[in-house]
């Protein structure tokens, strides 16, 4: 049973990070130009990036973790009170950030943080 939760930890991470790669490419250049939107079209606006300063995000676990973001990197400080410092990834983003073998994205409302030796979580603030 836990080789199937560990598997669905898995193929979800692997479907979030594709769906987040998949985001970021634009099929501009395969589209007739009738279908591409106007040059003076008005921009979608993107959600609002997180909030800078410290916040508490209770994930599906149960463990807590402290996010103190300091807009160009995130400070994460789990329950046993290691800290991870993270810059963001690319440098100009705000969602997501990486260091070595960890990596989290914040999603308005949600992170999903990644490291070795664990499973993906799924965090809620």
């Amino acid at each position: 049973m836990r080789i199937r939760a560990a598997a669905a930890k898995i193929r979800l991470a692997i479907l979030s990070g594709g769906l987040l790669l998949q985001a970021c490419t634009t099929d501009a250049a395969k589209k007739p130009e009738a279908e591409q939107a106007p040059a003076d079209a008005p921009m979608v606006a993107e959600a609002p990036p997180p909030p800078i300063g410290r916040s508490i995000y209770h994930c599906a676990n149960g463990t807590d973790l402290d996010i103190d973001n300091l807009g160009s990197s995130v400070r994460v400080t789990d329950a046993a009170g290691e800290s991870i410092d993270m810059p963001a990834s690319p440098p100009d983003s705000r969602y997501r950030y990486v260091h070595a073998q960890h990596a989290i994205v914040l999603d308005g409302e949600e992170a999903l943080f990644m490291k070795p030796r664990g499973g993906p979580m799924v965090c809620k603030r």
